[in-house]
């Protein structure tokens, strides 16, 4: 479903963001 997807595009977003933020 388009939510499903929607919602892991989010998660992986928000992951990065906080990588970034860790590497920092």
């Amino acid at each position: 479903m388009a939510a499903s997807s929607l919602l892991l595009f989010s998660l992986c977003i928000g992951l990065q963001i906080f990588s970034g933020f860790a590497d920092k």
